[in-house]
């Protein structure tokens, strides 16, 4: 067994089994097809979804995906600089398909799950790809088969798998499917190169696929680790292993932590769950470990936030539980590179992907995610189809095809199903407050969302249920305030609001909001106030320096609203509607000649904008008759 495995994994001169040959091209390319059509045909309800979760912030708020102008930026900064949170991920090249995605689509969602449905269909036949090197030796054990059968099932697992939804129904999902597509991609090219002619083309290749998937995401830091592991496991005995081949891979991984330094300042310069202790961090892998274990091998109650209760004592129940699973894995593996190498290269394919993960000081708030397990799933797929090829006997064909048709077929109807649950922010924080009660934050969410379905009542009782928990948490206060406010019960908002700027002062959003109020009230003086502490808590905000000239420009007092303009200016000079009002300023203060130069910049800078022709035709008409101009309203909030 050990023999038919490694030789197959080595790329030995049998190729009975290998699809790479030309008996079986046409029939892995009508399978890879398939696999293509089934992983497209499982996510197509997922187009129909909205922006959800992270996605108002990382997509609908994100300037960067706007404008070329901006990748020096996203390639300078971490992930979240552009809206001025610190973090400890460096993903420049998400920016960048994002900003492909609204070039092509605007900010039409179907457009940015249309690409990600289209790259798991990519991973899923790279998958096959892979799979059918990787498992040539698998024929000889069951010769009544076709060639592509094992690589079939394992990639057919894979593009079916429920644990994948949040990976591929979430937009923000996109770095998990990008950074797994060109691993994958990487390591079938590093696979190729060593059976042909063009082997130097081919790892260039490879390394810049490498270079792609690292700059997708971290993760991809594992996969020199899974070529070098792969070729210790199979290479040729008379062959000793040259460290040549991998430079180009360590190279790649120099340049990335170089340029991953100095745009974060460090290689993970944030830490989470610092109460933890370096033992308690440890223990806490153990656990965490077997859940993954768990949604792979049982994918149900898929959840979108795992709450994370921290392990203290190795005398926990979880903590046991989590080294027992732990102690029966690794005995497995130990069998295995002793029977059967290959099976011992899929476990190692489930545990190094994950080993990042598993370090929770260094991954986001939700520690537990599913879409981890993304690229771990397929080291699970190929651990099926070669323990597939274990049981196959020609007696057991008819009962294992309705077996693993019946499974499939749950498998698909688990996946469509839970891609409604991700289809919009009610559904989804709906769903997550079910399976996780305990936390407030998929509370919060779902308040959130249902305030932005113009559901103020029950958004209002979600944020209540959140003070009865948490009485000083500010962002149900702030909340709280901005639902009385849309129902017109200003002066509970206000007192909402004044609540939530008590308790978090140096946060913008309660004095934007207060600022609104304020105007809507007429209380412009008030309105100013909250405007200057924004510009003080945000010296280089744009739209505080915006909103306060035209607080200005309302009450009259035009030299400071044109100063403010002007102030706005500096900061964005391309902001057609910061020109556009101070044009309308110039107006009110008789300066005709100057309003006319800021009508027209704005013109140049939105050519379709009919009101801003209009008011530069009227202006020039003022200009020609030499009479006074009066009346200048019209001006524009926000940017």
């Amino acid at each position: 067994m050990k023999t038919s495995a490694s030789s197959a994994l080595a790329g030995q001169k049998d190729h009975s089994g290998d699809l790479s040959g030309r008996p079986f091209q046409k029939s892995q390319f009508s399978a890879a097809i398939i696999v293509a059509i089934v992983a497209i045909a499982v996510y197509a309800n997922s187009l129909q979804g909205d922006f959800v979760y992270d996605d108002a912030s990382q997509i609908l708020a994100n300037r960067w995906i706007t404008n070329v102008k901006y990748l020096p930026q996203i390639f300078g900064s971490n992930v979240w600089q552009f809206s001025g949170i610190k973090s400890n991920y460096y993903r420049p090249l998400m920016h960048a398909v994002f900003m492909f995605d609204y070039y092509l689509f605007g900010m039409r969602p179907w457009g940015f799950h249309l690409v990600n449905v289209l790259f798991n269909a990519g991973v899923s036949v790279l998958v096959f790809l892979n799979a059918a090197i990787l498992l040539r030796g698998m024929r000889s054990r069951a010769p009544a088969l076709p060639g592509w059968f094992f690589p079939f099932s394992a990639a057919l697992l894979f593009a079916v798998h429920p644990v994948h939804t949040e990976a591929v129904a979430w937009v923000a999902g996109l770095p998990e499917l990008a950074f797994t597509f060109f691993s994958l991609l990487s390591f079938y090219l590093y696979l190729r190169a060593r059976d042909t002619a063009h082997s130097m083309a081919l790892s260039v290749a490879s390394a810049v696929s490498y270079a792609c998937a690292i700059l997708f995401k971290e993760t991809a830091i594992v996969l020199p680790v899974i070529i070098l592991l792969h070729d210790i496991l199979f290479r040729d005995p008379a062959r000793r292993i040259s460290a040549a081949k991998y430079v180009l891979y360590a190279a790649t991984t120099a340049v990335y932590v170089a340029v991953r330094i100095s745009a974060l300042g460090g290689f993970t310069p944030v830490h989470r769950y610092t109460a933890l202790s370096l033992f308690e961090h440890v223990i806490n892998v153990p656990p965490l470990f077997a859940e993954y274990l768990e949604k792979l091998v049982l994918p149900v109650n898929l959840n979108a936030y795992h709450v994370f209760h921290p392990v203290t004592s190795l005398l926990d129940g979880r903590a046991l539980l989590g080294l027992a699973v732990m102690a029966c894995f690794g005995f497995l593996a130990f069998i295995l590179l002793k029977k059967d190498r290959s099976a011992f290269f899929s476990l190692a394919l489930i545990v190094l992907p994950l080993m990042p993960v598993l370090y929770v000081a260094g991954v986001g708030e939700n520690t537990f995610a599913e879409r981890y397990l993304y690229l771990p799933s397929f080291g699970f797929s190929l651990l099926f189809a070669a323990g597939l090829a274990r049981i196959v006997r020609p007696a057991l064909l008819p009962t294992l095809s309705a077996v693993l048709a019946v499974l499939f077929v749950l498998l698909c109807a688990a996946t469509v199903q839970r891609n409604g649950d991700w289809k919009n922010d009610v559904l989804l924080w709906t769903d997550t407050v079910k399976k996780s009660p305990e936390s407030t934050v998929p509370l919060t969410a779902l308040g959130y969302a249902l305030l932005n379905d113009k559901s103020p009542d029950k958004a209002i009782a979600c944020f209540e249920e959140v003070l009865k928990r948490k009485p000083d948490f500010y962002e149900a206060r702030l909340n709280i305030g901005i639902a009385f406010a849309g129902q017109g019960r200003y002066r509970e908002a206000v007192g909402q609001l004044e609540a939530a700027a008590a308790l978090k002062p140096e946060d913008v959003q309660a004095h934007e909001q207060l600022a609104l109020l304020y105007r809507k009230a007429g209380l412009r003086d008030k309105a100013i106030e909250q405007y200057r502490t924004i510009a003080a808590l945000q010296p280089g905000s744009v739209s505080a320096s915006h909103e306060l000239a035209v607080v200005y420009a309302e009450m009259g007092m035009t030299d400071q609203a044109i100063a403010q303009f002007q102030d706005a200016l500096r900061l964005e000079p391309d902001n057609s509607t910061i020109h556009y009002n101070l044009a309308i300023a110039y107006e009110n203060s008789g300066m005709i000649d100057q309003a006319i130069e800021q009508f027209q910049i704005a013109l140049q800078l939105n050519p379709g904008d009919a009101e801003v022709n209009a008011r530069l035709e009227r202006a020039r008409e003022v200009k020609a008759s030499g009479r006074v101009f009066s009346g200048a309203h019209g001006l524009r909030t926000g940017q």
